[in-house]
């Protein structure tokens, strides 16, 4: 091949961003977003909500909804092309165990040692991305009937509830999955999936608070109160809409891995718990 048709593939297969270059935008928009929680937040749901602390602190927040979607993208780039899937789980297993008291210690100021109620227990999105992988590979790889399939799956929904963003990333990695070569279509199941978690993470939220009343009138009341609930705190939620960063990514992502070496894929997992017991320092003790 001549040089200069060589330099001209050479730029072609440059074009858009690889796997590698997505999860380091997710990893900057994650320490933006839990900067701004350090910060930001005791300062900002103080304040009213026109003025520029509150709506810096919810620009921050909403760069932050970048994170979760992007690593579930890769995660599904991941699932596909990994050269052995049961190592991908062991990893995130393990740093879903390891990552567990960093993060309560980042939201909390306390280890989560001693929970009086099983509802109280919460973990990270590493466990989750952990639940999102393993739905994927019990629907997709394994030879279990379709109503065995579901059921495990339906379990894995009913456990993320425990972890950072519930079933959303569940749910997503299946859209991607199915959608993996539709970038256009894969980008409209995305938008249409924000407003239907919204709507269920408020509602399981007041279900959460109303759990005292026992079944089944914790379900009965909730749908008022859902609504009741979203009126009252939308302002507090409208970072959300930074849900839709994302789409550009999905669009221009190129299918490439990225430079590939040990360090750079352990750098998350070290990072992760690293930067939140830095910041829950900072945030609880100082």
């Amino acid at each position: 091949m001549p040089k200069e048709q060589n330099i001209l593939y050479a730029s072609k297969k440059e074009k858009g961003f690889s796997s590698l270059q997505l999860k380091n935008i997710a990893i900057f928009a994650m320490l933006i977003d839990h900067l701004a929680i350090t910060f930001l937040r005791e300062l900002a749901i103080h304040s009213p909500i026109n003025s520029f602390l509150f709506i810096t602190y919810s620009v921050l927040r909403g760069f932050g909804r970048l994170t979760m979607p992007l690593m579930v993208f890769c995660l599904v780039e991941g699932f596909i092309y990994t050269r052995s899937l049961s190592k991908y789980l062991m990893r995130l297993f393990i740093f879903a165990l390891i990552s567990h008291f960093p993060y309560v210690f980042f939201n909390t100021g306390d280890w989560g040692l001693h929970i009086s109620e099983l509802k109280l227990f919460h973990t990270s999105i590493i466990a989750n991305f952990f639940l999102a992988l393993f739905a994927l590979y019990v629907g997709m790889k394994t030879k279990l009937n379709i109503l065995l399939k579901l059921l495990v799956i339906f379990i894995l929904l009913v456990l993320s509830w425990f972890c950072d963003w519930s079933f959303y990333p569940i749910i997503l990695a299946f859209v991607f999955y199915y959608l993996h070569e539709h970038k256009i279509l894969k980008s409209i199941a995305f938008i249409f999936t924000i407003p239907f978690w919204t709507i269920l993470h408020d509602w399981a939220k007041v279900v959460s608070y109303n759990s005292n009343l026992g079944l089944p009138k914790m379900f009965t009341v909730s749908i008022d109160k859902t609504v009741e609930f979203f009126n009252t705190y939308y302002q507090y939620q409208l970072f959300f809409l930074g849900l839709l960063l994302p789409i550009p990514f999905f669009i221009l992502y190129n299918g490439k891995p990225g430079k590939k070496s040990k360090a750079i894929k352990y750098f998350f997992y070290v990072f992760y718990p690293l930067h939140l017991l830095i910041l829950g320092f900072i945030r609880f003790q100082l």
